[in-house]
């Protein structure tokens, strides 16, 4: 029996314990004693734990063996903390009852080695944040967002006081909406399934940043692919194009694929190590079923309208053929580093060119090979599109 499976004999009875008690009534004294009890045991059994690099390396390598310890901590992690932070005077009222176990003085110590070591256990595992709220987890670094579109902005953030975070707010989506909580939170829990080096992970969302629903992710510092191949011209487009094609041709892979609905390279984000990551799959759906409004009518509003299958402006929903299509303009997008119909001002002129097969003209940066790709891509109907996997096979033999 290993050194760390052995501290775990006793952490596991704790957990356990632990997540049954916060389920009990808060309101009720005992609930609460019992709450508090636990809350300071589980902080110390965490804080030596996430402390000690011999331990965390085994959790590396329990993690690989395929056992769910490393996810275990990091819900009891998230538990503790959230526990504390509902009591955040709780010190006081424990110096003077006798029944609760008393915090030791380097609490805010033993807290800090809890949040480090749940980001250090993040970076050596890859295991996302288990709890999808975030509320209390993160906070935004700075008063000015750092992008955004016609109806979100990005800002950046913090989780666990280290890790950088993205924190995109959907304006139209108010934050104390039940509806839209549950829907989220039940998204992202599928979303933070998905494991694939093209496709960004989701950590969840933060309902206490008023009025909106923030959506939080790693901060990808090289921003999207057209910003990236901006600031470094020797960067390979094709390599890009390359992964964010296997990125969609995952999501459509799956038992119950996946359809991004708004693919566009703004929604292509490049990471530390120059990688294409599909980000906002999905998203325009699950807004519009929210909202109320047809996700169809979202996305061919304004400059949206660009990207989208003809299929989607007659109103039908959103297929992995119609990503198909959209992928083709992501190609024309990013070759030329203009936006799809560059030629053709006017938003609603688009929307006509698209409904009657009218395609963008060929610029001159693009091959006879890949334009033939992307013409198909653009074949009027769905069914007459590759599929993302065999786009993705022409471009790794292009």
């Amino acid at each position: 029996m290993t050194s760390l499976t052995w501290r775990y004999r006793p952490f596991n009875a704790s957990f356990t314990s632990f997540s049954a008690n916060i389920l009990a009534q808060h309101h009720q004294q005992e609930a609460h004693e019992v709450n508090q009890n636990a809350a300071s045991e589980m902080l110390q059994l965490l804080s030596a734990c996430l402390s000690n690099q011999q331990d965390m390396h085994q959790l590396l390598r329990m993690q690989q063996s395929g056992e769910n310890v490393a996810a275990q901590i990091m819900e009891a992690g998230q538990l503790t903390l959230a526990e504390i932070r509902e009591h955040p005077t709780r010190r006081a009222s424990l110096e003077s009852t006798t029944t609760i176990t008393p915090l030791t003085p380097n609490t805010s110590h033993q807290i800090q080695d809890v949040q480090h070591g749940l980001v250090n256990l993040h970076n050596l595992t890859g295991i996302p944040p288990y709890i999808k709220i975030l509320d209390g987890e993160v906070r935004k670094d700075d008063e000015q967002a750092i992008g955004g579109g016609s109806s979100t902005d990005i800002w950046r953030g913090t989780w666990m006081g280290e890790r950088a975070i993205a924190l995109k707010s959907l304006r139209n989506v108010k934050a104390d909406d039940a509806k839209a909580q549950k829907r989220f939170r039940t998204q992202i829990e599928l979303w933070s399934q998905l494991q694939h080096d093209n496709i960004l992970p989701f950590y969840g969302i933060v309902t206490n940043m008023v009025p909106w629903i923030h959506i939080v992710t790693p901060l990808q510092e090289n921003r999207d692919v057209l910003h990236y191949v901006k600031i470094n011209p020797s960067a390979s487009k094709q390599d890009l194009l390359v992964g964010a094609a296997r990125g969609v041709a995952y999501l459509h892979s799956r038992e119950v694929p996946i359809v991004h609905g708004n693919l566009k390279c703004t929604n292509i984000l490049v990471d530390d190590m120059g990688h294409a990551r599909i980000a906002d799959f999905g998203m325009a759906k699950i807004v519009a079923s929210v909202t109320g409004e047809n996700a169809s009518y979202t996305l061919s509003k304004g400059l949206n309208g660009r990207w989208i299958a003809p299929e989607l402006i007659r109103g039908q929903e959103a297929r992995e053929a119609s990503d198909v299509w959209s992928f083709g303009m992501v190609v024309l997008e990013l070759m030329t580093e203009k936006q799809p119909y560059a030629e053709q001002k006017n938003g609603f002129a688009v929307i006509v060119d698209i409904s009657t097969g009218k395609h963008p003209r060929r610029p001159d940066v693009v091959s006879d090979p890949m334009w033939a790709m992307v013409q198909r891509c653009w074949a009027f109907e769905p069914q007459d599109r590759p599929a993302m996997g065999e786009v993705v096979g022409w471009l790794e033999g292009g």
